[in-house]
């Protein structure tokens, strides 16, 4: 009898205990935030970070040079140390973690300033309708993808590259420029921002009357091998001819790393690369301009005429 009775006292003080302890513990629930990160404070001590929301008060349009943009306490460990959850400006993203794109933030931020002067002037009023810029990230050097190397040359395309929530900006001494040069540089960065969308609503129109001219001269020589498929001219004996027997601009340097083991070898550009190249042309050159460069190229200069009526019916405007 006495058993039976400890063996209940000893359930129900348990049962009490659970009770008592699950009352401390609130209901979990979503909390419904709503948070935007990308918005821009004003730093009147600093005159870049100044300039910068005073281009965010003009433009709507936040810009950093540093790519965690806010820092957010979610919790404290067991052991009473603070948890933060970092908010992040990526290029890429994916749900495994692999990341395709690096970056380096700037350290020039004095050149920052006159880069917003002529994204106001250049940038900005000339963007075609539907392209929205979420954020821009000023940078000294970026790579996209596994293989390829940064291409620190403004006729290739890649000062600035649109990603996941920014437009990474190749960070340039642009009081120092030319006029040429401002203008490449701004051909190049809108080359940046709008070319994804170009690819994903003129994809038909790039397809078959672009992309199919480089694909047509290259069959004699590749057969089946498609011209934009990236292989290295290096297996090919005897050597292929120069770019511009293809209607290409040019061919890239890329590399495959080992461990320590680094090979380069030089390609023929994807799609996307032979697009940006010939898009900062087209925003860069007028017609008799690129004509008289490549004179000798009948096939590049047809891409390029082809390039400047698919970016017209795209909204941009071009220097005819």
């Amino acid at each position: 009898m006495n058993f039976n009775i400890q063996h209940t006292m000893a359930a129900l003080l348990l049962t009490l205990s659970v009770l008592s302890a699950c009352k401390k513990e609130a209901t979990p629930a979503p909390s419904h935030k709503d948070e935007n990160y990308l918005v821009v404070k004003d730093n009147p001590a600093d005159p870049v970070d100044h300039r910068i929301f005073q281009f965010f008060e003009n433009t709507g349009i936040p810009c950093f040079y540093n790519d965690t943009v806010a820092k957010v306490q979610v919790g404290i460990s067991s052991t009473g140390v603070p948890q933060y959850s970092f908010q992040r400006l990526v290029l890429s993203y994916s749900p495994l973690g692999s990341i395709k794109s690096q970056l380096f933030a700037t350290k020039n931020k004095q050149y920052i300033p006159a880069i917003l002067d002529l994204l106001k002037s250049e940038l900005v009023p000339k963007l075609p309708a539907g392209i929205f810029i979420p954020s821009i990230l000023f940078v000294d050097s970026l790579t996209l993808g596994d293989f390829f190397i940064d291409m620190d040359d403004p006729a290739v395309g890649w000062d600035a590259v649109a990603g996941f929530n920014t437009v990474a900006i190749r960070c340039r001494d642009v009081a120092s420029m030319n006029a040429d040069e401002k203008r490449l540089y701004i051909a190049n960065i809108i080359t940046g921002v709008v070319v994804n969308k170009m690819m994903s609503t003129q994809n038909t129109a790039l397809q078959k009357d672009f992309y199919s001219i480089s694909r047509a001269l290259a069959k004699p020589e590749l057969g089946d091998m498609d011209v934009y498929n990236s292989f290295p001219l290096e297996f090919f004996l005897p050597a292929l001819p120069e770019p511009g027997h293809y209607a290409l601009m040019r061919f890239l340097p890329y590399k495959v790393q080992f461990d320590d083991l680094v090979i380069y070898y030089t390609v023929p550009p994807r799609e996307e690369e032979d697009l940006k190249m010939f898009l900062v042309a087209v925003l860069y050159y007028t017609t008799q301009e690129f004509n008289t460069k490549y004179d000798q190229y009948p096939a590049i200069k047809d891409k390029f005429r082809i390039l400047g009526e698919i970016a017209t019916a795209a909204g941009l405007q071009l220097p005819r």
